[in-house]
């Protein structure tokens, strides 16, 4: 643990352990990536995938196939019907062990290929409750949805008084702020009191989970779209792009993305964490000066498919990870493992 700790940014202890780019174009064997919306180890099961596509041989490529279902972590193993308490449709389960031998057959005996396997990538639009299929990963997002953060009618320090997700760029709106301050243990009580964690709900174990989004008040910022008219699937991974500064030398940050439905059930579909220090890169650090302004581009997002149904709005919030469940950040600049 101590070993780990001295190693607190990518460099080449960590980089001995994964595949460099002239070992992925040597692999050979086929592979079989199953990954899920709520799957904790989805962001290192695509990061693999994406790595494989760039460097890996093209005989090797198109022996790739990948599924996404929406499951968790366990379900991956052996699919489910439920997270938490959000249900989907019996299409939800797949008999993976037996995809599994399929495939060892396929590759190992010279059997069939699985007909579940219709293209090189599978994907589970829940709410539709269906399967979809695409040959590759960029192609499902066939268009990009922007939408600009608008706090022109007040400021959006909570999700009874928000700003607005709008599809069209503000004339002029003033700078929204939030106050967060590490000291304040009040979302640790919180988790504590109704046994609550912040974790599973980053990581989309509880999806239904809104105790932490309606506890912001004035501590991060809350923004919501307009009704959607008619029901819209949206697929792919969500990107911000903010312009911040801060106070301090350094804060962390964390963004989700729900959809709140017209009878006001709020579904997680996928969220990002960032440290400030890392905001340009992951293997050196640069502090923040106080008042300058920086760009921050959270594209680590996890992936979603949704058919968000019309009367629904999309809602993201802004705000820090303040859990008992996370490393605590000071915001002093200072090694946050040692603090």
């Amino acid at each position: 643990f101590q070993t780990w700790l001295s190693h607190r940014t990518p460099d080449g202890y960590w980089d001995a352990m994964a595949p460099s780019p002239e070992q992925l174009r040597r692999v050979k064997a086929p592979i079989l990536t199953i990954t899920g919306h709520y799957d904790g180890d989805q962001l290192g099961s695509m990061e693999h995938y994406r790595q494989h596509m760039e460097h890996g041989n093209e005989q090797a490529k198109a022996l790739h196939y990948l599924v996404i279902g929406p499951w968790n972590h366990a379900g991956t193993s052996l699919s489910v019907r439920q997270v938490g308490d959000l249900e989907f449709g019996e299409s939800a389960l797949l008999d993976l062990d037996d995809l599994r031998t399929q495939w060892y057959e396929w590759h190992m005996k010279g059997g069939p290929r699985p007909e579940f396997l219709k293209k090189r990538v599978a994907y589970f639009v829940a709410g539709a409750d269906e399967w979809k299929y695409s040959d590759d990963l960029e192609s499902i997002a066939s268009e990009e949805r922007t939408y600009y953060l608008d706090s022109s009618t007040g400021r959006p320090t909570g999700i009874f008084h928000s700003g607005v997700l709008s599809p069209d760029a503000p004339s002029h709106t003033p700078t929204d702020q939030y106050t967060y301050d590490p000291l304040n243990t009040r979302l640790g009580e919180l988790e504590s009191e109704e046994g609550k964690n912040l974790t599973h709900l980053v990581w989309g174990e509880t999806p239904l989970e809104e105790t932490f989004a309606v506890a912001i008040d004035g501590d991060g910022l809350v923004y919501h779209s307009a009704p959607f008219e008619a029901d819209t699937e949206i697929s792919g991974f969500p990107r911000l792009v903010a312009w911040m500064s801060l106070d301090v030398p350094d804060t962390d940050f964390l963004v989700t993305l729900y959809e709140i439905t017209k009878e006001g059930v709020s579904i997680k579909l996928s969220s990002d964490l960032m440290r400030a220090r890392y905001r340009e890169s992951r293997r050196q650090e640069r502090l923040a000066r106080p008042g300058e302004v920086n760009r921050y581009e959270f594209n680590s997002f996890g992936f979603f498919s949704r058919l968000v149904a019309a009367g629904s709005r999309l809602r993201l919030t802004i705000t820090a990870p303040n859990s008992i469940h996370f490393q605590k950040n000071y915001n002093s600049g200072g090694v946050v493992a040692r603090e």
